[in-house]
């Protein structure tokens, strides 16, 4: 108290709710020390649904030796405000550069705001709970967590979700198809190219639908009913991503030589 009554050497303390009835919580607090030394500790993780956002009052009145009231009775009250409930978050994704992740909050409570950090910063905007699972979209690589804020009173009461997700965002190669030639005729060889070099995985697939799955191949006598046309080049990164180019290879036909017919001469 902010005085001591001469004659008081106790204080009792009653912490009371008016939620549909009066009620007195004497577990919500204690006396630490004795006597005129003594301290009131209120504990707001003791406070349960419904007290939180409503009012918690405090009242006390001195005692003297014998336990009789002393002096003056003050109260005065405070609002607490429920933290949010910790849901699981994320597990590590790997992905090519172009892809989307979806990080995926486990639950979530109405009333409460949650907001994803990239690398310690807010990324997006906040998005309320609904009761259910959120899920979270991102492009890019970093370390993400979650914070959850109340947003009843104005003290932002807030908890750290369980948990983090590390996305690792791959580099796409570049596929990049050659020949050694712009056309042939045919029967002559093709030389074909593919880039670039250290991929996993090269799948050709010729003009007639052949599949070959070399990085450079050759044929070895070009025909323009099987080899004219457009060429496709896949490539794949050990890291599992992939890019698909195209290259145009003209095959041209042979000519057909013809003989004059026969015809009579003089000696």
């Amino acid at each position: 108290p902010p005085s001591w009554h001469p004659n008081a050497e106790d204080i009792e303390w009653t912490i009371t709710t008016f939620v549909g009835s009066s009620e007195i919580h004497p577990t919500w607090g204690e006396n630490i020390g004795t006597g005129q030394d003594i301290v009131f500790r209120f504990y707001p993780d003791r406070i349960t649904v419904p007290y939180f956002g409503t009012r918690i009052y405090f009242s006390y009145i001195q005692l003297n030796d014998i336990g009789l009231p002393v002096g003056t009775t003050n109260n005065d009250y405070i609002f607490v405000y429920k933290n949010p409930e910790v849901f699981s978050f994320g597990s590590d994704v790997e992905m090519c550069d172009g892809e989307t992740a979806t990080l995926v909050l486990d639950g979530s409570e109405s009333g409460y705001e949650y907001q994803l950090y990239r690398n310690t910063v807010a990324t997006g905007f906040p998005i309320n709970g609904t009761g259910s699972a959120i899920n979270f979209q991102v492009t890019q690589a970093g370390t993400y967590h979650i914070e959850a804020t109340n947003l009843s009173g104005s003290l932002n009461c807030s908890s750290l979700m369980d948990g983090e997700a590390v996305v690792t965002v791959f580099t796409v190669p570049e596929a990049d198809p050659g020949s050694d030639e712009p056309s042939y005729c045919e029967g002559d060889p093709i030389q074909l190219s593919g880039g670039p070099d250290g991929m996993a995985n090269y799948i050709w697939e010729y003009p007639d639908g052949t599949i070959v799955e070399e990085q450079h191949p050759s044929i070895a006598s070009a025909d323009r009913n099987l080899h004219h046309g457009t060429y496709t080049l896949t490539v794949v990164s050990f890291d599992g991503c992939s890019d698909t180019e195209t290259l145009d290879v003209v095959v041209n036909e042979n000519p057909v030589a013809t003989l004059q017919a026969d015809f009579d001469v003089c000696e």
